[in-house]
């Protein structure tokens, strides 16, 4: 029998008969036959394909959830039937490897806390946990703990990583990896903080956002609202700009004039204003294009390339903007 995908009615059929097949699998574990909040969230990119997943636990604080991939374009009760079975069968498997799992998690649980109290004590944002993650139904009978660290993206905002080690040396050559970049953009928020700022703005993309709609206050409220790492923003003359971050600043593709475009830190131009030999490294750019915005703000060229009438590309810093809280309106 083929019915349409009905998600309400599936999945209470689903609960219902994974309950029978886990009560008939776990007899020397009852409990795990309350694990039903079975929930179905669809891919973004195909609506006919869906994942379904349900929370398990080992004992406190030790989460994760099992999961399976279907077509929800059609499903027959056979198929509810067979995923059942497959969620029943998982959860069994994570039950025979309990004991195995807890040591572990206790271990690398111990270790990565004191390195994160060790980190934060230096000043330093992160925090991270050690759980099951998301384990496919097919391969729940090889689980291994899954550590997760929450810390600064690229643009300053809460991000994560998740990984599996084998031992406590890859959470150490792991968290010794991120040092650099962790103590850059906590020293970058501590800033932000002291003046009850929000984010930090290449001045020639704070100037080319006056164009957008609101004017730049506006259009950067609109920006730091919206989570995605890179956005298109379109000015009130039909022009897109690509906004995005890099080291903590937000900056992007933008087109500053015609044939003069910003790509992150570089200014590249159609046609070259002079021979890259006659640029001075250290000097500022108002040496050889003008962009008023710039004018009392520290900034100095680092690498030149191109041609006199060519393409080429002139490699800058420059001191950035600072958007403050108190102007987060949209």
């Amino acid at each position: 029998m083929t019915v349409q995908w009905n998600v309400k009615q599936d999945l209470d059929l689903l609960r219902r008969i994974y309950k029978r097949e886990i009560g008939e699998r776990c007899v020397d574990n009852p409990g795990s036959a309350a694990r039903t909040s079975f929930t179905v969230l669809s891919r973004e990119n195909n609506p006919l394909i869906a994942d379904i997943s349900l929370p398990v636990q080992l004992c406190r604080g030790v989460k994760g959830e099992l999961t399976s991939t279907v077509s929800t374009a059609e499903m027959s009760t056979d198929d509810i039937v067979e995923l059942a079975r497959e969620f029943a069968e998982g959860t069994e498997q994570l039950d025979s490897q309990r004991d195995l799992l807890l040591e572990e998690v206790a271990q690398l649980r111990s270790y990565l806390g004191r390195r994160l109290r060790s980190l934060r004590a230096k000043g330093l944002r992160i925090s991270g946990e050690i759980g099951l993650g998301s384990i496919d139904t097919h391969c729940a009978d090889d689980i291994r703990p899954m550590v997760t660290l929450r810390f600064p993206g690229e643009d300053l905002r809460e991000g994560s990583f998740c990984f599996i080690p084998e031992g406590q040396a890859d959470i150490a050559e792991c968290l010794d990896e991120l040092l650099d970049e962790l103590t850059t953009r906590s020293d970058m928020l501590d800033m932000l903080d002291d003046v009850d700022a929000a984010a930090f703005i290449c001045p020639l993309v704070y100037d080319a956002l006056e164009g957008c709609e609101g004017g730049t206050i506006s259009a950067l409220a609109r920006i730091l609202a919206d989570p995605d790492h890179v956005q298109s923003v379109t000015d009130t003359s039909g022009k897109t700009h690509t906004v995005y971050w890099d080291k903590g600043v937000l900056t992007g593709t933008i087109t500053l004039s015609e044939g003069v475009r910003l790509i992150r830190g570089s200014i590249h131009f159609d046609t070259m204003p002079c021979e890259a030999s006659e640029v001075e490294i250290g000097s500022q750019l108002c040496t050889v294009i003008a962009f008023p915005c710039l004018d009392e703000i520290d900034n100095k060229i680092l690498w030149a390339n191109g041609a006199k009438g060519e393409k080429g590309r002139i490699l800058f810093v420059a001191e950035p903007r600072i958007f403050y809280r108190k102007d987060m309106t949209v």
